[in-house]
């Protein structure tokens, strides 16, 4: 794909954190630079990258700035809270694994700031998940009415507007790949949130687990973070640098079945991020093709799935449901053509509860997504980049 000049310039100062000036920009390509950052979640890192350079506009820093000091406040008070959940966890004997972004900004990225996060992310063993609930519950964590568990997480907990998801794996049961969830307790590594004890995973699980929820994501939506999850890849290989052990890497990618997955999030990283990643590194791995790196760019770089929800509403909701994927071909028809009730009632909320009038609703406007696939060009070529996404997902799992 054509990258855009405001896009390429962000790509040029998430190639390092400092030292980095974006290419000559006017005032609307300044807009469109700023737009982009905080469309890819990385407008705050993006601030503190551009802080010594003299060459931004003062109203492009103030937004940039702007996005900083929000994460931050937004990141105080979640550390606050989780801080002291651990704690309390600690007191209670309960060991904690602190999962992706609060990690990340903890101890990764050189501003807690930088990292915007909309929930803490919590590994807990099995066998501790029902003691966690209760402390959790007892300190005034409430888990919604609606909400509802995964295959590998709780219900997601919240209080006072902080969210914190508890996992016991770091995929879904049914997923392909065999994570060893023993091995990765084995090997976690002491470290602190705020004021609180608590673990991360070793520096090879944490490099493959990010790889895996950006490339695969449960097998729900792909790339779909943007350059935010690449900043978090290159962030880990920046900061562990040549300490990294590499052969650990390869190897537990490979005991995982997630080789796929490492090489085209670092062959991506190094491409769009300039983040250094040894060759004897890739000559171990299945390396992605070039449609395969086509398409992760694509991904990473456009607005997939937004678009997709935007032009092809209803076909959407089937698409992007991970459940697609294990419905054989019939299943799909009926589900597309005689969508269950409750699913049909909160699509339309304000029509009568009765299925000719909800299936009539929902026919009329599948057979507008069909039109649109047919008549227009913009439907089309959302239908060519699904199907893209879809021999993605079936390359990464093969």
């Amino acid at each position: 794909m054509e990258t855009s000049k405001p896009l390429q310039a962000l790509l040029d100062v998430l190639g390092g954190y400092e030292g980095n000036s974006p290419s000559r920009l006017d005032a609307t390509g300044w807009d469109a630079f700023v737009t982009e950052a905080s469309r890819h979640g990385v407008a705050a890192l993006t601030s503190l990258a551009l802080a010594r350079c003299q060459a931004v506009p003062a109203n492009a820093m103030r937004s940039l700035e702007g996005h900083y000091l929000r994460n931050q406040l937004r990141n105080l008070r979640l550390f606050g809270h989780v801080a002291s959940l651990l704690e309390r966890l600690g007191a209670e004997a309960i060991d904690v694994i602190v999962l992706k972004g609060a990690y990340l900004a903890q101890s990764v990225y050189p501003d807690p700031a930088v990292r915007a996060m909309a929930d803490a992310d919590l590994l807990i063993r099995e066998r501790d998940l029902e003691r966690a609930a209760q402390t959790m519950r007892a300190m005034g964590w409430w888990q919604g009415a609606s909400a509802r568990a995964s295959k590998h997480q709780l219900p997601t907990f919240e209080r006072e507007g902080v969210q914190v998801e508890v996992h016991w794996t770091i995929e879904d049961d049914g997923s392909p790949f065999a994570i060893d969830v023993a091995g990765l307790w084995e090997r976690a590594e002491p470290t602190r949130v705020g004021r609180a004890q608590a673990l991360a995973l070793s520096p090879a699980d944490l490099l493959l687990h990010l790889c895996m929820h950006t490339a695969y994501d449960h097998g729900w939506k792909q790339f779909d973070g943007g350059l935010r999850q690449l900043t978090d890849i290159a962030a880990v290989l920046r900061h562990h640098g040549s300490t990294l052990d590499w052969h650990k890497v390869v190897l537990c990618a490979e005991a995982w079945h997630a080789e796929r997955c490492l090489s085209l999030c670092l062959a991506t990283a190094r491409d769009l991020l300039r983040v250094h990643v040894p060759q004897v590194v890739f000559d171990r791995l299945t390396m992605p093709g070039d449609r395969w790196q086509r398409i992760a760019r694509e991904l990473c770089l456009g607005n997939h799935y937004t678009e997709l929800v935007q032009w092809l509403p209803v076909l959407a909701r089937f698409w992007i449901d991970k459940r697609w994927r294990g419905l054989s071909r019939l299943a799909r028809w009926r589900e597309c053509l005689l969508p269950a009730r409750a699913s049909l009632r909160h699509v339309y909320p304000t029509l009568e509860a009765r299925a000719p009038l909800l299936l009539a609703a929902h026919w009329r406007d599948l057979a507008g997504d069909v039109l649109r696939i047919v008549f227009d060009s913009n439907g089309r070529a959302l239908l060519s980049r699904e199907r893209d996404r879809r021999a993605l997902i079936a390359w990464l799992t093969r």
